[in-house]
């Protein structure tokens, strides 16, 4: 039974994820998008302002109407971008006894070798060993979780001698 729970418990973490990462592609298409709105209303203004310009007319409603909507398509990016950093921020926090990438926080999957989120290297912790029994220990343990005996690290014995 303990094995069906761990496989469900999995599913569900990566059914999580992918939920997780669905509704970020689709943020991030939604940013985008309204980027290109911003962009072409941009366009539309530069040139109905220029044309107005070269005809020596004044700004009327109508441009001020475009400057509404680029800044209400701006405000609707910035919003977005705030929620893609929010849940950046709310998945780059590790859980207990995971992993983090020493650049920006991110977990770490098991034996992962580069960052999923930002690509850094990581770099493999060295592991540790009981002087005593020889069993692996925790890279930041003091004690063996086996015997007991205290684990020293290779600087602190290369300073005894």
């Amino acid at each position: 039974m303990a094995l069906i729970d761990k496989l469900g418990e999995l599913a569900k973490n990566v059914g999580d994820k992918t939920s997780g990462l669905i509704e970020t592609s689709r943020l991030m298409g939604r940013a985008r998008s309204q980027e290109s709105a911003v962009a072409e209303l941009k366009k539309e203004l530069g040139q109905y302002v220029y044309e107005q310009y070269l005809n020596g007319e004044s700004f009327d409603e109508e441009a001020m109407e475009r400057c509404a909507d680029i800044k209400a398509g701006e405000e609707a990016v910035e919003e977005i971008y705030a929620e893609l950093q929010r849940r950046k921020e709310e998945n780059a926090r590790p859980a207990a006894g995971s992993a983090a990438c020493r650049d920006c926080g991110c977990t770490l999957p098991d034996g992962a070798c580069y960052c999923p989120h930002c690509g850094a290297k990581v770099e493999a912790r060295a592991k540790t060993f009981c002087p005593q029994c020889g069993r692996e220990t925790e890279p930041d343990a003091c004690y063996c979780s086996q015997c007991g005996a205290p684990i020293q690290e290779d600087d602190e014995n290369e300073q005894d001698h």
